[in-house]
């Protein structure tokens, strides 16, 4: 037997062992990169991660860590002279997170802030002198004289006024606005630049939702225009602008969609990211060019038929800072990360021209980048379908070099599968893109396949490390996955395909795939299938089993059940149900029950695994409470488990322990079944 045969297959207890890595900083001189690794506490007790951020030369030979004591350091940034580390930390005496300063050449840490919230991001002034942060304040003290007479009671009553008052993860929003301060580097009291009862960044807190303009003396920053109107506040994000002591606020654009993101040229322009909803959430996330003065907008690349952003689908890499779009020195350049097909690529604009061009290959993600000032270098976070994420630096001639080797040792301990291509032609004539974990050998009788579904339905499977999918191979069954009808990366009609047409052609795309499948010599057996999915594809797993018996055993991890009960439950539920349902629930009722999976409950045969966690105000519990009950009164073999305090994001940052009792639970659960 050789060494490679014999290396051990992933399991659910490699989440202690993998190395997080995230929010890669290059120095503005191009010599330093300062990043975050994140690993389990080493005391299974502990159950938390632990966050560090370490620094490195461009060329990754020498690492060290800068917070080695902390239990919790992330999102560093240097100052624009590069004398300063500015990041965000919970040490001893912190309730939660504020901003720290240390000196690039060596020291202690300084704290800058006592914000009672704690601070959710920061950003540095082009001069250095000032640092503008998000923290959140409670409304409900300003605005409580608006709830009946006399002083309240208690304060744990939560009166609602408006449909949008919840957001997973961040819970209750009622006593959670999130509103910019500024305070000098060097020290001294914040001065409260925004306020009232809506948040910077809009409702879905923007990735960069905020940013100084090019001399420093305004903030550019992102709000709902309307947030006393529930479907406005929504649908609608705006560029405003305030100056450094909280006066001058101003609207600056009337646009018709979603901004996330937003940058002042050195031209004096603004560049901003977003969707303008004209085919709903379909729609691709474009750039636009904005006048500062006037807010009149305009589309760069308008025939570009993809979204701007990473819509990568993986349970290996935590949130890191979100740096698009990058604006050249003279304004002409501008880059950022856009999902094409099975991948996220960088591209570069050239804005006189209106030029794209690719600056990574079709065959990895990028699911996170940086670069210094003068764009010489560098810094991506990588991945592919066989590698963990890890830092590698370009510099100005296109040169790659890999400079962390942060899961090296547990990949060379580990088999690692790769996805074979199996892209099949859909009855319609259209190519959809497909791949397959094999386990090695033939099992007698042939192996069993596992047909997984992504989430969104708007994000894509493709070139990323995914755990689930190693671990269900290692213990001998093939996992198949695909992008039907509704991804993200194939343009804005195969995205929007699904809209209104829930379980139709995207189920098509699905059973076709796994015919092709099974028409190829891969050893498959055709009476030992599975399949499984989370959110959306939660959703196409409870369609999936009510309407062919095909599959042997299903686990479906938080889905959707019932379109009338997550129109009124689901913190987006209004609105979202109004662009991918149609319709509204008492107008038409026949819709909504016919696009319902529990409306097709008494033909689900198939053995049942529910995932679902208690928090999870996205596809919340009651959906899978639902189904269970149903199904338990039809006497069909069925299991629901309930995850504790979790969110919707369990899968890609739960509690250390129960990411593992996830995985056991979907593995054991397809190897008693199949």
């Amino acid at each position: 037997m050789s060494k490679r045969t014999a290396l051990k297959p992933f399991t659910p207890e490699d989440i202690r062992r993998i190395r997080f890595v995230s929010d890669p900083m290059v120095h503005p001189d191009g010599k330093r990169v300062a990043y975050v690794v994140r690993t389990v506490d080493k005391d299974p007790n502990e159950n938390r991660y632990r966050a560090e951020i370490r620094l490195t030369d461009r060329t990754g030979r020498r690492h060290r860590v800068l917070t080695a004591d902390e239990m919790d350091s992330d999102s560093p940034a240097w100052s624009p002279d590069g004398r300063y580390l500015l990041f965000l930390s919970k040490r001893t005496g912190d309730e939660k997170k504020q901003i720290y300063l240390l000196p690039a050449d060596g020291g202690e840490a300084r704290r800058l802030t006592k914000a009672e919230g704690g601070v959710f991001s920061a950003a540095w002034s082009p001069d250095g002198r000032n640092i503008a942060f998000l923290s959140p304040t409670d409304p409900r003290g300003e605005y409580s004289e608006k709830i009946g007479t006399g002083k309240p009671f208690t304060d744990d009553v939560h009166v609602l006024d408006h449909a949008l008052w919840q957001f997973n993860p961040v819970g209750s929003r009622l006593d959670k606005r999130l509103h910019l301060f500024v305070v000098p580097r060097r020290g001294g009291r914040p001065v409260q630049l925004t306020d009232g009862p809506w948040s910077v960044g809009g409702p879905f807190y923007g990735a960069r939702s905020y940013s100084f303009s090019t001399d420093g003396k305004r903030i550019y920053y992102l709000a709902t225009p309307e947030p006393e109107d529930d479907w406005a506040a929504a649908r609608q994000v705006d560029i405003h602008e305030v100056d450094l002591k909280g006066r001058k606020r101003r609207r600056i654009t009337n646009f018709p969609g979603l901004l996330v993101a937003v940058r002042q040229s050195p031209t004096g322009e603004l560049l901003a990211i977003g969707n303008d909803l004209a085919r709903g959430y379909a729609s691709p996330n474009r750039l636009w060019r904005i006048d500062v003065k006037n807010g009149e907008y305009q589309a760069v690349l308008p025939d570009l038929d993809l979204s701007i952003g990473d819509g990568l689908v993986a349970d290996i890499r935590f949130p890191t800072k979100y740096h698009d779009p990058w604006v050249s020195s003279d304004g002409k350049r501008v880059r950022m990360r856009i999902t094409q097909r099975a991948t996220v690529r960088l591209a570069e604009v050239d804005l006189e021209g209106e030029t794209l061009s690719w600056l990574t290959p079709d065959d990895l993600g990028v699911l996170g980048w940086h670069s210094n000032p003068g764009g010489d270098l560098r810094v991506e976070i990588r991945s592919t379908m066989t590698t963990l994420p890890e830092l590698w630096s370009i510099d100005a001639q296109g040169a790659e070099r890999r400079i962390t080797r942060l899961n090296d040792r547990l990949l060379a301990r580990r088999k690692v599968y790769p996805g074979r291509p199996v892209h099949f032609t859909a009855s319609d004539g259209e190519q959809v893109e497909a791949w397959v974990h094999l386990p090695p050998g033939r099992s007698k009788g042939g192996r069993p396949l596992v047909l997984a579904i992504h989430g969104g339905p708007k994000a894509t499977y493709g070139h990323i490390f995914f755990l689930e999918f190693q671990m269900l191979a290692g213990a001998g069954m093939a996992v198949a996955f695909s992008n039907p009808r509704g991804s993200d990366g194939y343009g804005e009609d195969w995205a929007y395909a699904v809209h209104g047409h829930y379980g139709e052609r995207d189920y098509q795309d699905l059973m076709e795939c796994v015919d092709h499948l099974l028409s190829l010599d891969l050893g498959l057996n055709p009476k030992r299938l599975g399949v499984c999915g989370g959110s959306y594809g939660g959703f196409m797993t409870n369609w999936i089993i009510g309407q062919t018996d095909r599959f042997k055993a299903a686990v479906s991890q938080r889905g959707i059940s019932n379109w009338v009960s997550f129109f009124g439950t689901s913190d987006i539920g209004y609105f979202f149900n109004v662009d991918h349902v149609g319709g509204l629930p008492w107008s038409d009722p026949d819709l909504y029950a016919e696009k319902s999976p529990l409306t097709y409950v008494e033909n689900m045969h198939t053995p049942l695994l529910l995932i679902h966690s208690e928090k999870d105000l996205r596809c919340p519990l009651e959906q899978a409470e639902q189904l269970f009950i149903y199904l338990r009164r039809l006497g069909r073999t069925v299991r629901l488990a309930i995850f504790p305090e979790e969110t919707h994001e369990l899968s890609r940052s739960g509690k250390p322990n129960r990411r593992m009792e996830r995985l056991r639970l979907i593995l054991g659960w397809f190897g008693e079944k199949l």
